[in-house]
């Protein structure tokens, strides 16, 4: 969730966070939104916006399982989303998901003009 507190007419401060999730194959961390807005009216049919925002914490770490493959291989801890490819069950941990959020830092710059 965020929010907007306003602190002149032209600027505020956007806050804001998540919880985070659990689930048996990821974890998505808890995270912090922080930010600023500016808006100015130039002229009676123009508005002019910046907003600059970022996250901090939100990383998703995908984790991994185990597998058994039988007599060919045993039971071997493996990427889930790969135990089933060619690759061997060692290879597929090396593409585990460990990335910050994809929206990190944001800068929106938005100018509308009314007719």
């Amino acid at each position: 969730m965020a929010w907007m507190t306003p602190l002149t007419p032209h600027l505020g401060v956007i806050w804001g966070g998540s919880t985070g999730e659990r689930g048996e194959k990821y974890t998505l961390a808890p995270s912090l939104k922080v930010g600023v807005v500016f808006q100015a009216a130039p002229t009676k049919n123009t508005v002019f916006s910046i907003k600059a925002t970022t996250l901090l914490g939100g990383t998703l770490k995908e984790k991994s399982c185990r597998a058994d493959y039988g007599d060919i291989g045993g039971v071997q801890e493996v990427n889930c989303r790969l135990a089933a490819s060619t690759l061997e069950p060692a290879e597929t941990l090396k593409y585990l998901v460990h990335e910050k959020p994809y929206n990190q830092n944001q800068i929106q710059i938005q100018l509308s003009l009314h007719f």
